[in-house]
């Protein structure tokens, strides 16, 4: 299984190439206000043991700020938004408590004002703050939160939408209509996560006939899914290659051909043995620029179901996925191992000058 820290060294190598704005001050990401949003919703982590220990720890730093807590009459991306202006106002930072998709709703928020995001995971997989190094410890994680350093993160967009971990069409969005449904009866952890990907691939997959513009190749393709990752670590972990590209001015593409039950399976356990290099069919490859539009005249014009860091959305045609020029500045622990970092930056400088 490939090594998180070895992820988070490359990542904050290759992403610091991706600086088109300027990172926040070090005066505002160590003294300035805190804005903490919270989303009780997210993981299996008691939202008052969050809020009273962000509380607490923010009251002996004494920097200020305000907290934010998501609820029936506030959403996520309401709250995102003002904690990011108010941080971008009066020279502050926000902070995150959540799982990947309330990371990626208030990263939307920051990262078009430059303000430095720091992450709280609370969720299911944390692929955004384990990509980078943030424990998934609430405590350690915001010692960071309020101590750490910077970095620019590559930032996925498909259309006017953001995403840090994933986006796809096809399989995955159906996934999470199966997910939800069973978080409902059985709550949220991994084990209901894979029994709601067992659940959709054993369903009926009807295929897409899709026209691409990869690149500036147009094709045309049948295909169950396409899976377009902006997280190293989640495709790294997937056995694949293509990965150390992420970070670089580029994302990766996965795409599923259609398949019957007997491949679903074997391509579920491939996935979770980090093998899916070696499942047969399926297409791996990194671009910068890709534009998706359906084939059928009839449906051209209907909305794709869109999967964006575990939240459903509808996108009119066609989808275009690109890396935003603005990166994310996550505030990471100062502790990571600058002398190995500086390692992995040589090592992929060498391998890009070969």
């Amino acid at each position: 299984m490939p090594d998180d820290s070895l992820a988070t060294d490359s990542a904050l190598c290759s992403d610091a190439s991706n600086k088109t704005t300027p990172a926040p001050p070090d005066e505002v990401v160590s003294q300035g206000p805190v804005f903490v949003v919270i989303n009780p919703g997210s993981g299996s982590h008691s939202t008052d043991e969050i809020v009273e220990q962000i509380a607490l720890d923010l009251a002996h730093s004494g920097r200020g700020g305000d907290l934010f807590l998501a609820t029936g009459d506030s959403s996520v991306t309401d709250l995102a938004e003002l904690a990011a202006s108010r941080a971008q106002r009066e020279g502050g930072i926000v902070v995150v408590a959540g799982g990947d998709g309330t990371v990626s709703a208030v990263a939307r928020a920051v990262i078009e004002r430059g303000v430095a995001l720091a992450v709280v995971p609370a969720g299911t997989f944390n692929l955004v703050a384990r990509a980078h190094g943030i424990s998934e410890n609430i405590t350690e994680a915001i010692r960071t939160a309020l101590s750490g350093r910077v970095v620019p993160v590559q930032v996925g967009r498909v259309s006017d939408l953001l995403f840090l971990v994933n986006a796809s069409i096809g399989l995955y969005p159906k996934l999470l209509r199966d997910r939800e449904t069973l978080k409902r009866q059985l709550g949220r952890s991994r084990f209901v996560a894979l029994l709601a990907a067992a659940k959709t691939l054993a369903g009926t997959v009807k295929p897409m006939a899709l026209a691409l513009n990869l690149d500036g190749r147009a094709q045309r393709l049948r295909t169950t899914s396409l899976f377009i990752g902006n997280n190293r670590l989640q495709i790294d972990r997937l056995g694949l290659s293509e990965a150390q590209a992420i970070g670089q001015g580029y994302l990766v593409l996965l795409n599923a051909p259609p398949f019957g039950m007997l491949t679903a399976i074997k391509l579920l356990i491939q996935a979770a043995l980090g093998r899916l290099k070696d499942a047969k069919g399926l297409d791996a490859t990194t671009f910068e620029t890709l534009a998706v539009t359906r084939v059928r005249r009839s449906r051209a014009r209907r909305p794709f179901g869109v999967a964006i860091d575990g939240e459903a959305f509808r996108v009119d045609p066609p989808l275009v996925f690109s890396v935003e020029p603005k990166p994310l500045w996550l505030i990471v622990a100062r502790t990571e191992a600058l002398a190995s970092t500086a390692k992995v930056c040589d090592e992929q400088a060498q391998r890009d000058d070969a």
